[in-house]
């Protein structure tokens, strides 16, 4: 249990990490949301980590639909759904 805990730790503060510009998300910078945004999901819901599995940050590990996102958010929208992944 403890090792869970860890990881998801881990991974939520992996995501709040990633700081830029308040300016348009780049495609090269929403790729890289869209992997991290996908990968954690896959972890969330692996491990069990007490997410929100209805947020549309956890609903899906498919990563085009989280650079779908990205591609119209701002870099300051980015890096709060990086950093505002917390559980419930």
């Amino acid at each position: 249990m403890r090792v869970v805990l860890s990881l998801c730790v881990v991974v939520a503060a992996a995501l709040a990490l990633s700081g830029v510009p308040a300016f348009a998300a780049s495609p090269s910078r929403c790729q890289s949301y869209a992997d991290d945004a996908a990968k954690a999901a896959n972890q969330v819901r692996q491990l069990k980590c007490g997410f929100n599995l209805k947020d549309d940050r956890w609903a899906s590990s498919d990563a085009s639909l989280h650079k779908r996102w990205c591609l119209t958010a701002s870099d300051d929208d980015v890096n709060e759904g990086r950093m505002s992944a917390t559980p419930i």
